[in-house]
């Protein structure tokens, strides 16, 4: 059986849209938007709320039918993503968790909370349903290359490696598991070799918005490296907060612009970014990683979120003078 305990469905639901943990598809900005073998093919757009009203009507209709359980499961994670909905979450999971009730090793339902503990940082249970849904669906390169990022994110190098190794041996030329060994390669310190992996996988990018993130990652690379960068705890404040932010996996996607409204304040303009539904929890969680990562780098320095139509201050972060050298992202 799955065991998936309503501890950790809340814990999924508030991390899904909130963590600093994510996938390296959602890195690139591909999310859940690719077809694994048998599992239902996950479309680009959004579901609107009448075509959720569908799928959980084709549910009520065959409660038995594991083919609309999961359309609805699948159908649910896209809305979620693109509405940053907990609870549409929620339902996912306790979706995919009744496929695995009545199907304990259904490759699409152990994929899709695979992919949703990954991208919610709840990397011990990803660990755990990959491999089984690997030793089922062996040739998916996508998914062992998450497998070899969850991997990674618990601290598991070696596997790490081993994972990823497969990823490539089954595909040379997938941007995924090349992406994940620049990530593996940047882990241990390879900064050289970690930036020219990313170059090469550059040229497999199939668009510009993926190419600019690639450039991204090959930036900071670069900075830690010494490429040409000033030492960490010289940087410019601007340079420091402006990779962060483009950088991160859910800012990175909203972000608007940067402005610095004065030399002790910056704002962040952000689309669609719904600060009042964040969980208190997750919300601390936000402020703590911005704080950790930008703290030490001005005598004083506060981080204002701001709605990029309304121009409306969402949140205002004052950070910490406490430590000396700002993290990335």
């Amino acid at each position: 059986m799955n065991n998936i305990t309503p501890t950790f469905v809340f814990l999924s639901i508030a991390l899904l849209v909130w963590s600093s943990a994510a996938g390296l598809s959602s890195y690139l900005g591909r999310g859940f938007e690719r077809e694994h073998g048998s599992s239902e093919t996950i479309q680009r757009s959004e579901v609107a709320t009448p075509e959720l009203k569908e799928l959980r009507e084709a549910v009520a209709a065959d409660p038995e039918s594991v083919d609309a359980k999961m359309g609805l499961a699948y159908g649910l994670v896209r809305a979620a993503y693109g509405a940053s909905d907990g609870q549409l979450l929620m339902e996912a999971v306790q979706t995919f968790s009744a496929v695995l009730e009545k199907e304990p090793e259904y490759p699409p339902a152990l994929l899709g909370l695979a992919k949703v503990c990954l991208d919610s940082g709840i990397i011990d249970k990803a660990i755990d349903f990959f491999p089984r849904y690997l030793k089922i669906v062996p040739d998916d390169v996508a998914a062992q290359s998450d497998y070899a990022l969850a991997l990674l994110r618990g601290g598991q190098i070696d596997k790490a490696r081993e994972a990823i190794a497969t990823a490539i041996s089954l595909d040379k030329t997938n941007l995924a598991a090349q992406m994940t060994l620049a990530m593996i390669e940047r882990s241990e310190g390879n900064e050289d070799k970690a930036v020219r992996i990313a170059k090469a996988a550059k040229a497999l990018a199939p668009d510009e918005t993926i190419a600019t993130r690639i450039d991204g990652f090959i930036a900071n690379d670069q900075a830690e490296a010494g490429g040409g960068a000033e030492p960490s705890d010289e940087r410019s404040p601007a340079t420091v907060v402006a990779k962060y932010f483009q950088n991160h996996e859910i800012i990175g996607r909203k972000l608007d612009g940067i402005h610095w409204h004065s030399p002790e304040e910056v704002h962040i303009s952000v689309k669609d970014f719904p600060v009042e539904q964040m969980p208190p929890f997750a919300k601390a969680k936000f402020e703590s990683n911005v704080k950790e990562a930008l703290k030490g780098l001005a005598e004083s320095l506060t981080v204002v979120l701001v709605d990029a139509k309304s121009h409306a201050a969402l949140l205002r972060i004052p950070i910490s003078q406490v430590g000396s050298s700002p993290a990335s992202s």
